[in-house]
């Protein structure tokens, strides 16, 4: 007699039952060995204390690295190339292990960042320069990455990647700075050649030269001179609007003053006047008259 459908439904459910319940099996036997070969005698799984027990070991397993590193180096200094290559060769240590362990080994050797970081941490941040490990001994943190405890948090693809993109920043910051030192330097070749090549100034160029400097003072004193007697014509004008004043205490307050101050303004009004009329290059003589109008005292009516 033929099976049923349902029958056959009904024995391949029982077969998976059976199959599922053997591997529950097999993995209880599994985690059951684990325990006994790797849990100290009485002691029961806890996450909390692998996980410390771990972090224990990768720091371990960091401050060997280190270790390594420094006999390597010592290995390579002393002995020849051949004789390098056998020892590696002996420990069963690559070139790549080697050289990332000597690295760890100069950067790391007196830090005391050795104890935050294990093997893997240590072998990555090997390539950081001298000022980047001093930054992080002494601010707790890498510019552009994050915090000691940050960086102990990151897995490895982040901290390459934040490596990478911070190698990355640096260099162009680099690159630009040294753009713009060669840019400066180029401009200052190019002036140097410039002056080397460009013909001496004339006397007319030189005495223009002067002429441009002195014009800035000349235009100062213009203006001084024309705010002074601005500000004595409203002196005049303050005393003429006293109430009650009469001519004859205005006509003192004018002369009451020391003998040809006043006029002396005339004076000069009209030397200035004439010298601007008639202006032309100086003689010796002509210098000397002007130094002598300066110090000299008021002319008398």
């Amino acid at each position: 007699m033929p099976r049923q459908k349902n029958e056959i439904v009904v024995s391949d459910d029982i077969r998976a039952m059976e199959v599922a319940a053997q591997r529950q099996h097999e993995q209880e036997i599994s985690v059951q060995e684990l325990d006994s070969k790797y849990l100290p005698e009485g002691e029961s799984y806890n996450l909390f204390v692998c996980m410390s027990r771990a972090r224990d070991a990768e720091t371990t397993a960091g401050q060997a690295f280190i270790a390594l590193g420094q006999q390597l180096a010592l290995i390579k200094a002393h002995e020849t190339s051949e004789q390098f290559h056998a020892a590696m060769e002996s420990l069963e240590v690559s070139w790549r292990i080697a050289n990332y362990a000597m690295a760890a080994a100069r950067r790391f050797s007196n830090s005391k960042l050795v104890s935050n970081f294990g093997r893997t941490k240590l072998q990555i941040l090997s390539v950081l320069d001298d000022e980047q490990i001093t930054q992080m001994e002494e601010t707790g943190s890498l510019a552009g990455v994050g915090t000691v405890d940050e960086i102990k948090q990151m897995n490895r693809k982040d901290l390459e990647a934040a490596l990478r993109e911070e190698k990355k920043k640096r260099k162009e910051e680099r690159d630009a700075q040294e753009a713009a030192i060669s840019q400066k330097e180029k401009k200052l070749n190019e002036l140097e050649m410039e002056l080397r090549y460009r013909e001496p100034p004339t006397k007319e160029e030189l005495a223009q030269a002067a002429l441009d400097e002195l014009k800035k003072k000349f235009f100062l004193q213009v203006g001084e001179a024309s705010h002074a007697l601005h500000n004595l014509m409203l002196t005049i004008i303050q005393a003429q609007e006293i109430p009650d004043v009469n001519i004859t205490q205005l006509q003192g307050f004018i002369t009451l003053e020391p003998e040809g101050l006043l006029s002396s303004i005339f004076d000069y009004s009209d030397t200035l006047d004439e010298m601007i009329e008639n202006i032309c290059p100086a003689r010796a003589e002509t210098n000397a008259e002007a130094e002598e109008m300066q110090y000299a005292e008021p002319v008398e009516d």
